[in-house]
């Protein structure tokens, strides 16, 4: 028997579906990060071009470049982000000041 063809809207909610899931487990992952190579050992993860929740991961890449909000990130993704500077500030990982600098950018 063959297979029924998903419909537009069907193929919209399985893309849909994929991105949460791939988010749902990014998302323990950046927040059990303390160190700024725990952080980049995820971005390591990656999963292969293309595939969904791929952004999630290249966005983290591009914020620990230089602690600058990636374009397209989600509101999620910069209340992680921050959390995960502030997390880095505690543990006296950046410079003194420099968790101002970078609030101010969210702002």
């Amino acid at each position: 028997m063959a297979r029924k063809r998903m419909t537009a809207d069907e193929r919209r909610q399985a893309d849909y579906d994929a991105v949460a899931k791939q988010w749902a487990l990014f998302r323990p992952k950046l927040e059990a990060a303390g160190t700024l190579a725990a952080a980049q050992a995820l971005v390591a993860e990656s999963p292969g071009e293309g595939t969904p929740g791929r952004q999630f991961y290249s966005n983290l890449g591009f914020f620990l470049q230089a602690f600058t909000i990636p374009n397209g990130s989600s509101n999620a993704e910069r209340d992680l982000y921050l959390d995960f500077v502030r997390r880095l500030d505690a543990v006296g990982a950046l410079k003194p000041g420099a968790l101002t600098a970078i609030e101010e950018r969210f702002r």
